[in-house]
């Protein structure tokens, strides 16, 4: 939220009207979106990665258990980013009701 007052009191300095405010804030829920969608599948799709590899290889130099930990840890790490990332967009949708 600290970072929506910013642009309201610039906006008043400015002298931006209400339509133009919106946009503004409609665009950085865009672009905010677009990067949510991009970390976490970047992480999505290591987690898989790795855990996919580990169960084709055979007599691997690191125990199964060890790369299963690593693909879940990373997953959930994934999981709690996205949930960070819905709601900062869940907070700017609802400014801009």
């Amino acid at each position: 939220m600290s970072n929506i007052e910013p642009l309201k009191s610039s906006a008043s300095q400015i002298g931006l009207s209400n339509e133009e405010l919106y946009l503004k804030l409609w665009e950085r829920e865009q672009e905010h979106t677009k990067t949510w969608w991009n970390v976490t599948t970047f992480f999505f799709s290591i987690s898989f990665a790795i855990f996919g590899f580990s169960l084709q290889t055979k007599n691997s130099p690191v125990p199964p258990i060890i790369s299963h930990g690593v693909a879940l840890s990373i997953y959930w790490f994934a999981f709690v980013l996205f949930w960070r990332f819905n709601s900062f967009t869940n907070c700017l949708r609802d400014y801009l009701r």
